[in-house]
């Protein structure tokens, strides 16, 4: 029986609570992928530049996994 990847997307992997939450998530088994307005921290990382901000305006954070 195969287990199933754990996936999850952090807005702000780069901010003060995304450079946390990342590296815990990775020590959990998670594939992160990251969304940032930043340019990736590691050339091997997951990640989609953008700012959110100017996709929709007020937005704090979203949420995915799965």
């Amino acid at each position: 029986m195969s287990q199933s990847i754990k996936r999850v997307a952090v807005t702000g992997g780069h901010g003060k609570v995304g450079k946390v939450l990342v590296p815990y998530l990775k020590e959990r088994g998670y594939e992160v992928f990251v969304i940032d307005k930043d340019d990736p921290l590691d050339p091997d990382e997951l990640m989609m530049k953008a700012d959110l901000e100017k996709f929709r305006p007020g937005l704090g954070c979203a949420v995915f996994g799965g």
